[in-house]
């Protein structure tokens, strides 16, 4: 398990982290990622899975897109996995206030990806009102407003 804190460590948010941080084994992760109940985003240079959702959760925002620059998303062949980085990056941008901009291309990929598990999603709804909060600030962008006006979120012009 040190091994695995390690490797967390060097390459973000691995299996032994994630079960750390959710509080289950290893053995219960891997076995989400069986049957599809929860999916890692990708994998590291030394193959172990990488956990962005768990990172986003935790507020470990940075780690999130530290996570997403080791990701090949073209690599990952379902398109709900597609979906999940694309939808972790976006979170993790939104959440953190880095770069709004990059948070909204991370959404459409993630809806180009997906787009009924996408627009279905209530983080992913979370998400896009926090960036409209910030967005009615100063002016909001064409794309950010066809986004919340798929949520349903009213946009004012």
């Amino acid at each position: 398990m040190a091994f695995m804190v390690d490797q967390a460590i060097n390459d973000g948010v691995t299996v032994g982290a994630a079960a750390d941080l959710v509080g289950v084994t290893v053995r219960a992760l891997h076995h989400w990622d069986e049957i599809g109940l929860a999916s890692p985003s990708g994998r590291t240079s030394s193959g172990y899975r990488l956990w962005m959702s768990i990172a986003v959760e935790s507020g470990e925002y940075g780690r999130v897109v530290e996570l997403a620059r080791t990701v090949r998303p073209e690599a990952l062949r379902a398109s709900i996995r597609h979906q999940s980085y694309w939808l972790d990056l976006g979170r993790a941008l939104a959440h953190s206030g880095r770069s709004d901009r990059e948070a909204e291309v991370a959404f459409i990929r993630a809806e180009r990806a997906a787009p009924g598990p996408f627009v279905l999603n209530p983080l992913a709804r979370d998400a896009v009102v926090t960036l409209m909060r910030r967005a009615q600030r100063r002016s909001v962008s064409t794309n950010l407003g066809t986004l919340a006006r798929r949520f349903g979120i009213e946009v004012h012009v």
